[in-house]
């Protein structure tokens, strides 16, 4: 599952103030694992049983300041072994830790598509909000990630600095999109999440 879950090339970073860079160019991110850069695409891992892939954007960023990240994923191939979903993760990590589904950071707050062993769901498809790897809410999507016929579906991660909302907005089956939210501070001390500038890593 997840074999090919590929963010591409023209996921945006939007900041208030702006973030610099506008775009997640993948040129130089740092790949921890089986990640790698295959035709301008981020493929994190390979359908091996067991992958594990990593990539972190080279340089920590104000998220403090409020951010919206916008990325397209891509999995396939519901028969492989591969990779049981993917995560966007906002954590205080160093350039090489390996941070995925069922190992995340102590110091993170990821927003993860889940596709494995959701057996209350009919999809087994779900998304979710963690902090430190505990899941915080959920919500189940009404399409299977994992299926061979899998094209490319859009995601969005938004944080307000004034309400604390993070809040992501996915696809849904009949068209349009669902929308997952849980007030978080992600500049709360108490998280460890962002350094006196306001900035953490982001990563996949």
């Amino acid at each position: 599952w997840g074999c090919r879950a590929t963010p591409d090339t023209d996921a945006v970073l939007e900041g208030t103030p702006a973030i610099t860079p506008a775009s997640l160019d993948l040129v130089a991110w740092d790949l921890v694992g089986q990640a790698s850069v295959v035709d301008g695409e981020l493929l994190l891992s390979s359908c091996d049983a067991y992958p594990d892939g990593t990539a972190w954007y080279p340089e920590a960023l104000p998220v403090g300041n409020g951010f919206t990240v916008g990325f397209d994923a891509y999995f396939t191939d519901a028969d492989a072994a591969g990779a049981d979903g993917l995560c966007l993760f906002i954590a205080n990590v160093s350039a090489s830790q390996s941070a995925h589904i069922s190992s995340q950071p102590e110091r993170s707050v990821s927003v993860c598509l889940d596709t494995f062993g959701n057996v209350d769901v009919d999809t087994d498809s779900v998304v979710q909000i963690a902090v430190g790897g505990v899941v915080l809410t959920s919500a189940e999507l009404d399409f299977d990630l994992s299926t061979e016929s899998s094209t490319y579906t859009s995601y969005s991660v938004k944080w307000d600095p004034d309400s604390k909302l993070l809040t992501v907005t996915y696809p849904v089956a009949a068209g349009g999109a669902g929308s997952l939210s849980t007030a978080i501070d992600l500049t709360a001390p108490t998280l460890g999440l962002v350094d006196r500038q306001l900035r953490a890593r982001i990563g996949f």
